[in-house]
């Protein structure tokens, strides 16, 4: 294991320095290729080239579906300002506007169409609109802002079970083959099987 070196460290203890630590990075196997598993690669990436970070990642995303089937997906997204304004440290923030059907406010309903409420958006008072988007034209942006050499991603790759070992863990899905990683992460959904492993 290692650790940042302080004044009181075991001298058996294996020491890295901040340089040796960022120049090891850590790869990450991330299990859904969806808007949760792409963002994650692309905030790792984004760390990784931060002059304060003290690690550096690399990360595979993979996704069950196959690229078409992942692509062509139906359904969409309302972003809240705040919800915009998540994507901004990606720099796509203002694509997803542009992309984006603005809403100037919205109407809360009872199930029989009795008004509970109304909330107008004050463009004043915020950076960013409320919106919809298209969940495949977030993903697009969020791909294009994956550098593959960081973070690649893969399709039609079914996770059917999971080794962890001392050093690594290791990801086994339904077409045979397997990869390794130092850590993995879930971002496949409500309907994951990853806490039965």
């Amino acid at each position: 294991m290692s650790h940042i070196p302080g004044p009181h460290h075991h001298p058996s203890i294996q020491t890295l320095t901040i340089s040796q630590q960022k120049q090891t990075p850590l790869h990450v196997l991330i299990i859904g290729g969806g808007v949760a598993g792409l963002t994650l690669a692309a905030y790792l990436q984004k760390a990784s080239s931060h002059p304060r970070s003290i690690r550096s990642f690399t990360s595979t995303v993979y996704e069950a579906h196959s690229s078409s089937e992942a692509s062509d997906g139906p359904g969409g997204f309302g972003f809240a300002p705040n919800g915009i304004a998540a994507f901004a440290p990606l720099g796509i923030a203002d694509e997803i506007v542009k992309v984006s059907g603005v809403n100037e406010g919205m109407i809360f309903l009872t199930e029989k169409g009795s008004v509970l409420g109304r909330w107008r958006i004050d463009k004043a008072e915020y950076e960013y609109p409320m919106v919809c988007i298209l969940r495949n034209d977030l993903l697009c942006l969020i791909r294009e802002k994956l550098n593959n050499e960081m973070s690649r991603v893969e399709y039609g790759k079914k996770l059917v079970d999971i080794d962890e070992l001392a050093d690594k863990v290791v990801a086994h899905f339904a077409d045979g083959s397997s990869a390794e990683g130092d850590i993995l992460i879930g971002a496949d959904g409500t309907l994951s099987n990853i806490w039965s492993f």
